[in-house]
């Protein structure tokens, strides 16, 4: 493929200068006509694509769709190159895209979502009335144009890595809200259990809509998503709530932990009698947790009998698992992927993109997770499960998660040449969320790390 280091020209005209995104099925560049004198946009097939030749033949099919559609929500499109390689330019974007507006300004007021999103629907709509979807639409592919209007800006090239992939009208509306979300709250919908759901943190107001939106097929268009987002009060909304599966698997957990605490606060006042030492055994036999270890110090005539009792660790709840790639151009790393850690099937997971070399090809120093645990705990052991081998981590722990690696201090705990399993124990550290910052990828000939599952066990803090 044609580098910008090597100023080798793309169709004997566009020189590429720098690789600023790598999407689904394309990858992004910053490029020059040298013909007119002019900044453009390039995506091409990405080249490890370029062996399925019938996903190739596909694909420059829609980019040549693509290219007959003059829409003012569209990054015009000025050329397309279909031979060895194929690619499309379009005019440039004016500055950030949505997303990375986002990630530097925050999420914005539901009234400027509701304002964005209906001039994306009504790009979006247009195009299915020429019989077109665009099915991989994300925050990532959605910018300014230097006249200052809200474009779409990689029609037909698959959209970013986390985009829905539904071509179909439906696809579409769960896409519009999808971004919606992220407006509003800073992140895309999670997945669980197969399908997406609102973060709690989506204003009220547009809960119910986002929701009936990315659960299924609620609306009948994007425009009619639009005009109901734009039209709903937060009386009529309804909250987002945790689904009743995942209550069941919380609760239990919580109880747990919660009996643990009470044992150890009354611990000492029961175990003064024989009958207060029966009555906690019969608990913990209860609630499964085993007999506890007591110490008793020497005492005298004049003071009261004290005895310690030391908490076993326990299971706790792992709340959120976020992807964590803080240097990356769009600042995700795989969040589609997310909802396969800890889901019962050890041959599937988490992964990392794949990079041309371990040192994620010099482009990023790691790429991580961030691991939200609910209590805030006393960490006694964490295991990280993956098949990859010959990968490095560090291990991280703090009370308040941050965007910069730099602010959560120094690892607790580093790993390299991973062969299998990782587990950290004897930690004694406490906290509430964990950074998984993977430094090193596997060998060849993937160069990823996949992560199965994230197993979790220490003592709430103040027990």
């Amino acid at each position: 493929m044609p580098t910008g280091s090597d100023r080798s020209l793309l169709g004997d005209r566009y020189r590429l200068d720098a690789r600023v995104g790598i999407g689904r099925l394309t990858e992004s560049w910053s490029g020059y006509d040298t013909r007119l004198d002019r900044d453009v946009t390039i995506r091409i097939v990405r080249p490890d694509l370029n062996s399925d030749r019938e996903l190739v033949a596909r694909l420059a099919s829609r980019l040549r769709e693509a290219s007959r559609l003059e829409l003012a929500g569209l990054a015009r499109i000025y050329d397309m190159i279909d031979g060895e390689l194929v690619a499309v330019v379009t005019e440039p974007a004016d500055g950030p895209d949505l997303r990375s507006r986002i990630v530097a300004d925050g999420p914005v007021t539901p009234e400027i979502a509701v304002g964005y999103a209906r001039d994306l629907a009504a790009t979006l709509e247009e195009l299915h009335s020429r019989g077109v979807s665009h099915g991989g639409m994300t925050s990532a592919g959605v910018a300014w144009g230097a006249d200052g209007r809200l474009m779409i800006t990689d029609l037909g090239t698959g959209g970013e890595a986390d985009a829905v992939g539904d071509e179909t009208v439906n696809g579409d509306v769960i896409a519009l809200a999808s971004v919606v979300h992220e407006m509003v709250t800073g992140k895309a919908p999670h997945r669980s259990g197969g399908r997406l759901e609102c973060d709690p943190s989506v204003p009220v107001e547009l809960a119910g809509c986002l929701h009936d939106a990315l659960s299924g097929p609620g609306f009948a268009s994007p425009t009619a998503l639009a005009e109901a987002l734009g039209t709903a009060k937060s009386d009529d909304a309804r909250p987002v709530t945790l689904r009743t599966t995942e209550r069941r698997w919380l609760v239990p957990a919580m109880m747990i932990v919660g009996i643990g605490i009470l044992l150890a606060t009354v611990g000492s006042l029961l175990s003064r009698t024989e009958a207060g030492r029966n009555i906690i055994e019969g608990a913990r036999d209860v609630v499964g947790l085993p007999a506890a270890t007591t110490t008793t110090p020497s005492t005298t005539s004049d003071l009261p009998l004290i005895t310690t009792t030391t908490l076993p660790p326990a299971d706790v709840a792992i709340v959120q698992v976020v992807d964590f790639d803080p240097e990356g151009d769009d600042r995700q790393e795989s969040p589609r992927r997310l909802v396969l850690i800890n889901d019962g099937d050890p041959s599937r997971g988490w992964q990392t993109e794949r990079y041309n070399s371990p040192e994620f090809g010099n482009l990023k120093t790691g790429v991580g997770l961030i691991v939200d645990v609910e209590p805030v705990l006393r960490f006694e052991e964490i295991a990280v499960r993956s098949p990859s081998r010959g990968w490095a981590m560090e291990l991280y722990i703090s009370d308040e998660p941050s965007a910069v690696v730099d602010d959560w201090g120094e690892p607790v705990a580093t790993a390299t040449n991973i062969t299998g399993d990782v587990v950290f124990d004897d930690l004694e550290q406490g906290g509430r969320s964990l950074l998984i910052w993977i430094t090193r990828l596997d060998a060849e000939p993937e160069h990823r790390v996949v992560v199965t599952d994230i197993e979790v066990a220490g003592v709430p803090v103040g027990a």
